[in-house]
Protein backbone atom coordinates (compact mmCIF):
# COMPACT_ATOMS: atom_id res chain seq x y z
CA UNK A 1 0.00 0.00 0.00
CA UNK A 2 2.92 2.55 0.86
CA UNK A 3 4.94 1.31 -2.08
CA UNK A 4 1.69 2.00 -4.27
CA UNK A 5 0.97 5.76 -2.87
CA UNK A 6 4.66 6.40 -3.42
CA UNK A 7 4.56 5.92 -6.69
CA UNK A 8 1.80 7.73 -7.31
CA UNK A 9 3.42 10.56 -5.74
CA UNK A 10 6.53 10.28 -7.89
CA UNK A 11 4.80 10.16 -10.69
CA UNK A 12 2.61 13.58 -9.64
CA UNK A 13 5.54 15.24 -9.28
CA UNK A 14 7.11 14.39 -12.51
CA UNK A 15 3.85 15.22 -14.45
CA UNK A 16 4.26 18.75 -12.48
CA UNK A 17 7.79 19.32 -13.03
CA UNK A 18 7.31 18.41 -16.45
CA UNK A 19 4.31 20.47 -16.69
CA UNK A 20 6.33 23.51 -15.21
CA UNK A 21 9.00 22.71 -17.43
CA UNK A 22 7.13 22.85 -20.63
CA UNK A 23 5.06 26.07 -19.45
CA UNK A 24 8.49 27.66 -18.52
CA UNK A 25 9.78 26.97 -22.21
CA UNK A 26 6.59 27.97 -24.10
CA UNK A 27 7.27 31.02 -22.23
CA UNK A 28 10.24 31.71 -23.10
CA UNK A 29 12.47 31.42 -20.19
CA UNK A 30 15.16 29.17 -21.42
CA UNK A 31 16.01 30.73 -24.61
CA UNK A 32 19.54 32.86 -24.34
CA UNK A 33 18.68 36.43 -23.78
CA UNK A 34 21.34 38.60 -26.54
CA UNK A 35 21.76 42.57 -25.81
CA UNK A 36 22.29 44.48 -29.23
CA UNK A 37 23.58 48.29 -29.59
CA UNK A 38 21.21 49.73 -31.60
CA UNK A 39 19.52 53.57 -32.44
CA UNK A 40 15.47 53.68 -31.09
CA UNK A 41 13.55 56.59 -32.50
CA UNK A 42 12.10 58.60 -32.81
CA UNK A 43 9.36 57.68 -30.97
CA UNK A 44 6.14 59.72 -29.83
CA UNK A 45 5.30 58.43 -26.06
CA UNK A 46 2.09 59.80 -24.88
CA UNK A 47 2.15 59.26 -20.88
CA UNK A 48 1.01 59.66 -17.34
CA UNK A 49 3.92 59.65 -14.22
CA UNK A 50 3.13 57.23 -11.55
CA UNK A 51 4.80 56.94 -8.69
CA UNK A 52 4.42 53.66 -6.50
CA UNK A 53 4.70 49.86 -7.19
CA UNK A 54 5.51 49.05 -10.55
CA UNK A 55 3.34 46.39 -10.23
CA UNK A 56 0.31 48.86 -10.29
CA UNK A 57 0.99 50.39 -13.36
CA UNK A 58 -1.69 48.12 -15.72
CA UNK A 59 -4.67 51.02 -14.73
CA UNK A 60 -2.12 54.21 -15.97
CA UNK A 61 -1.59 52.04 -18.93
CA UNK A 62 -5.31 51.37 -19.78
CA UNK A 63 -6.13 55.17 -18.79
CA UNK A 64 -3.79 56.42 -21.35
CA UNK A 65 -4.88 53.99 -24.31
CA UNK A 66 -8.54 54.73 -23.43
CA UNK A 67 -8.45 58.02 -23.47
CA UNK A 68 -6.24 58.10 -26.85
CA UNK A 69 -9.18 55.46 -28.46
CA UNK A 70 -12.21 57.87 -26.85
CA UNK A 71 -10.79 61.63 -27.51
CA UNK A 72 -8.63 61.10 -30.46
CA UNK A 73 -9.57 58.16 -32.43
CA UNK A 74 -6.37 56.14 -31.87
CA UNK A 75 -6.34 52.86 -32.88
CA UNK A 76 -3.12 51.17 -32.82
CA UNK A 77 -0.98 51.92 -29.57
CA UNK A 78 2.19 49.89 -28.12
CA UNK A 79 2.42 50.05 -24.51
CA UNK A 80 5.36 51.97 -23.25
CA UNK A 81 7.33 52.52 -19.43
CA UNK A 82 10.18 54.14 -18.41
CA UNK A 83 10.88 53.13 -15.37
CA UNK A 84 14.25 55.41 -13.45
CA UNK A 85 13.95 53.94 -9.55
CA UNK A 86 15.76 50.50 -9.14
CA UNK A 87 13.41 48.99 -7.11
CA UNK A 88 16.48 47.25 -5.41
CA UNK A 89 17.30 50.48 -3.60
CA UNK A 90 14.28 52.43 -3.50
CA UNK A 91 11.01 52.00 -1.49
CA UNK A 92 8.21 50.65 -3.10
CA UNK A 93 6.07 53.97 -2.92
CA UNK A 94 8.37 55.83 -4.36
CA UNK A 95 9.50 54.52 -7.75
CA UNK A 96 9.07 56.98 -9.97
CA UNK A 97 7.90 55.67 -14.10
CA UNK A 98 6.35 57.26 -16.80
CA UNK A 99 3.64 54.88 -18.66
CA UNK A 100 1.55 55.29 -21.64
CA UNK A 101 1.52 54.53 -25.07
CA UNK A 102 3.83 54.82 -28.19
CA UNK A 103 1.68 56.18 -31.29
CA UNK A 104 2.09 54.92 -34.54
CA UNK A 105 3.56 57.53 -37.47
CA UNK A 106 0.31 58.62 -38.55
CA UNK A 107 -1.20 59.54 -35.09
CA UNK A 108 2.39 61.19 -34.17
CA UNK A 109 2.13 63.53 -36.82
CA UNK A 110 -1.41 64.78 -34.49
CA UNK A 111 0.87 65.29 -31.36
CA UNK A 112 0.29 69.07 -31.21
CA UNK A 113 -3.33 68.23 -30.74
CA UNK A 114 -2.74 65.35 -28.77
CA UNK A 115 -0.14 67.43 -26.24
CA UNK A 116 -3.07 70.01 -25.48
CA UNK A 117 -4.78 67.39 -23.22
CA UNK A 118 -1.92 64.74 -22.54
CA UNK A 119 1.43 64.57 -22.01
CA UNK A 120 3.43 63.77 -25.12
CA UNK A 121 7.51 63.18 -25.53
CA UNK A 122 9.02 63.33 -28.20
CA UNK A 123 12.01 60.77 -28.05
CA UNK A 124 14.57 61.42 -30.96
CA UNK A 125 16.92 58.71 -32.22
CA UNK A 126 19.53 57.64 -29.61
CA UNK A 127 21.71 54.51 -29.04
CA UNK A 128 20.20 52.25 -26.59
CA UNK A 129 21.43 48.37 -25.37
CA UNK A 130 18.49 46.53 -25.62
CA UNK A 131 17.25 42.96 -25.47
CA UNK A 132 13.92 40.92 -25.98
CA UNK A 133 11.31 38.72 -24.75
CA UNK A 134 8.41 36.70 -25.78
CA UNK A 135 5.37 38.01 -25.23
CA UNK A 136 2.60 35.48 -24.01
CA UNK A 137 0.38 36.61 -21.64
CA UNK A 138 0.91 39.23 -18.49
CA UNK A 139 3.23 36.52 -16.96
CA UNK A 140 5.41 37.51 -19.52
CA UNK A 141 6.65 40.82 -18.02
CA UNK A 142 7.15 39.24 -14.96
CA UNK A 143 9.40 36.29 -16.33
CA UNK A 144 11.51 38.72 -18.72
CA UNK A 145 12.25 41.20 -15.83
CA UNK A 146 13.68 37.84 -14.01
CA UNK A 147 15.68 36.93 -17.16
CA UNK A 148 16.60 40.31 -19.28
CA UNK A 149 17.36 42.85 -16.13
CA UNK A 150 20.42 40.53 -15.04
CA UNK A 151 21.89 39.85 -18.59
CA UNK A 152 21.31 43.76 -19.31
CA UNK A 153 23.55 44.67 -16.13
CA UNK A 154 26.28 42.29 -16.72
CA UNK A 155 26.74 43.83 -20.46
CA UNK A 156 26.86 47.29 -19.58
CA UNK A 157 28.70 46.78 -16.50
CA UNK A 158 31.16 45.07 -18.58
CA UNK A 159 30.96 47.91 -21.49
CA UNK A 160 31.21 50.38 -19.15
CA UNK A 161 28.15 52.14 -19.39
CA UNK A 162 26.15 54.03 -16.65
CA UNK A 163 22.54 52.62 -15.61
CA UNK A 164 20.15 54.42 -17.20
CA UNK A 165 16.11 54.34 -16.38
CA UNK A 166 15.04 51.31 -17.94
CA UNK A 167 12.60 51.57 -21.13
CA UNK A 168 10.15 48.73 -21.58
CA UNK A 169 7.82 48.74 -25.18
CA UNK A 170 4.85 45.91 -25.07
CA UNK A 171 4.40 44.90 -28.61
CA UNK A 172 2.16 42.13 -29.83
CA UNK A 173 4.48 39.48 -29.77
CA UNK A 174 7.60 40.21 -28.08
CA UNK A 175 8.49 43.18 -25.28
CA UNK A 176 12.00 45.48 -26.23
CA UNK A 177 13.80 46.27 -22.81
CA UNK A 178 16.10 49.20 -23.95
CA UNK A 179 18.85 51.54 -21.72
CA UNK A 180 20.24 54.52 -23.44
CA UNK A 181 23.83 54.10 -23.54
CA UNK A 182 25.90 56.83 -21.54
CA UNK A 183 29.44 56.46 -20.20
Amino acid sequence: MLKKILRVLVILIVIVVVSVAAWLSYMGFFAKVTVIEKKIGPLTFVYMPFKGDYAKTVPVFEMVRSKLVKEFNVRNVTGMGIYYSDPKTTKTKDLRSDVGCLLERADALRADEIMKKMKVRIMFPKKYCTAEFPMKNQMSIILGIVKVYPEMSRYMKAKGYKMTPAIEIYEKDRIVYAFEIKK
